[in-house]
């Protein structure tokens, strides 16, 4: 993950080149866990945002699974 002046974004590597791909921003890092996973990573804020987001292979955003409830 890196910084920049948009906020943190998250960029892949080519494993084969080790040539750096598109970046993606990443929603607010506070209090959040992360979980990867063949071909995903997920994320779940645990702050006020409670929101549960995923970035998948190729995606050019994370995508909001919403809001937990209780």
């Amino acid at each position: 993950m890196g910084q920049n002046n948009k906020g943190v974004v998250l960029t892949r590597i080519d494993p084969t080149t080790s040539t750096a791909g598109p970046s993606v921003a990443l929603p607010s890092i506070n209090n959040g866990r992360w979980i990867g996973s063949q071909g995903a990573l997920f994320y779940f804020d645990a702050g006020s945002d409670k929101g549960y987001y995923r970035l998948t292979t190729g995606a050019t955003a994370m995508e909001s699974f919403g809001r937990f409830s209780h």
